[in-house]
């Protein structure tokens, strides 16, 4: 007689596996069958993890939003990608700060200065607002400098004019640049991390992300 039935094979790293199933039976002549086996853990196998994400109740989050031309073929892809976050990080009921500024420090109207203005969740349509103000075009500067744009709009005297009210002393800090790009502003990586982690006395509460 024959039967059929599944596999499950779960690499764990990219490799040839080759293995043999053996099946053990009353047969008289063969008692073992070994049947020969491969398969191949590929870049694109899924592998699920699962963890826990602690998070502040009180957070200020500014999104760094590329707006030179390069971004002209992602944008639409970025429009529904905000338009998913903000669903879900109103569902959060934080108390929040919100607020968007561009990697464009040719602009003097930018140069981080935020786009719009701070959004709350006391404010009238915080999704609506969001999604407008996050849509920041493709016309902007085609030299993408988001560490220098940060340090403008979080350091004197943009911080006390046009960004001010936006980061509140005991909330924790989040950054998020959206870019095509790598950074080409003047600011090293180095003397960023160093400046960013020094603006709350717990260096755990700010955070800096790219996408």
């Amino acid at each position: 007689e024959s039967t059929s039935f599944e596999v499950n094979f779960t690499p764990a790293a990219w490799l040839d596996y080759e293995l043999d199933l053996v099946f053990t039976s009353n047969d008289q002549v063969d008692p073992e069958l070994a049947v020969p086996t491969m398969g191949t853990g590929a870049e694109d196998a899924s592998h699920e993890q699962t963890f826990t994400q602690d998070y502040y109740d009180e957070v200020d989050v500014m999104w760094v939003v590329d707006n030179s031309c390069s971004m002209d073929e992602e944008l639409q892809q970025v429009r529904d990608n905000f338009a998913a976050f903000v669903t879900e990080f109103s569902a959060l009921e934080l108390d929040y700060h919100l607020a968007v500024i561009t990697t464009d420090m040719d602009n003097p109207s930018h140069s981080g200065r935020i786009q719009g203005s701070i959004i709350t969740q006391d404010s009238a349509d915080p999704e609506a607002e969001f999604l407008t103000y996050v849509d920041q075009g493709s016309s902007g500067s085609g030299s993408e400098r988001g560490f220098d744009s940060t340090m403008a709009a979080l350091t004197e005297p943009v911080i006390s004019t046009d960004n001010a009210g936006f980061i509140r002393e005991d909330a924790a800090l989040a950054v998020i640049v959206v870019t095509d790009e790598n950074d080409s502003g003047s600011t090293s990586t180095s003397n960023f991390v160093s400046w960013f982690t020094g603006l709350k006395a717990d260096p755990a509460k700010v955070s800096f992300s790219a996408i």
